[in-house]
């Protein structure tokens, strides 16, 4: 009988044995190595900035949709446009990548189009402004161009997006909200 034992754990201390070899040898597989010539790599700077023809920034704080002075109401919009520049010396895109607001029960949508300059961009919205619509829909997690698509920019240029937004139906009375654009930006 004791036998026995002896030889279930051999054969367990072998087979722990053999597992742990056969780890050790698939992971040996898994690595490579590889020697290239000599080269150069060169990167450029990008920088992005948001504003106007007057204020550039990389945070800049857009009161086009309002102010404590200019409270809207259901039904109302404001529109004003929002200029996107390349400051870097490498082509580069671009997009939203989301859209925060401080109050989710504040019903708010967002109509964007690009336009050739920001004197295209009306203080009233017209019926059909820009040379094509970027997005159209609800301001919370509002994000464009679609998911996987970006907007290019050349060192140097700039594109004026026309931002409208429009208060639901129903606001709850008094209700405020701010609203954060999250733009991303890569070399291209």
């Amino acid at each position: 009988m004791k036998n026995k034992y002896i030889v279930a754990a051999l054969a367990a201390s072998a087979v722990l044995v053999l597992t742990l070899l056969s780890a050790q040898q698939a992971t040996a597989t898994w690595r490579s190595e590889q020697t290239t010539g000599g080269g150069t790599i060169t990167s450029g700077r990008l920088e992005l900035a948001v504003g106007n023809s007057g204020v550039q920034s990389k945070a800049f704080d857009f009161q086009g949709f309002g102010s404590s002075t200019r409270k809207l109401g259901p039904g109302d919009y404001s529109q004003a446009p929002l200029t996107v520049f390349n400051k870097g010396s490498i082509p580069m895109r671009y997009r939203v990548q989301n859209t925060i607001q401080s109050s989710a029960e504040m019903p708010l949508r967002l109509d964007v189009s690009v336009v050739a300059n920001e004197a295209a961009c009306p203080a009233s919205p017209a019926a059909s402004v820009g040379v094509g619509t970027l997005y159209s829909g609800a301001m919370i997690g509002a994000a464009f161009p679609p998911v996987g698509q970006w907007r290019t920019l050349a060192s140097g240029a700039s594109e004026v997006l026309c931002m409208t937004g429009t208060v639901g139906i129903n606001p709850p009375s008094g209700a405020e909200s701010t609203v954060t654009f999250s733009i991303a930006a890569q070399q291209k």
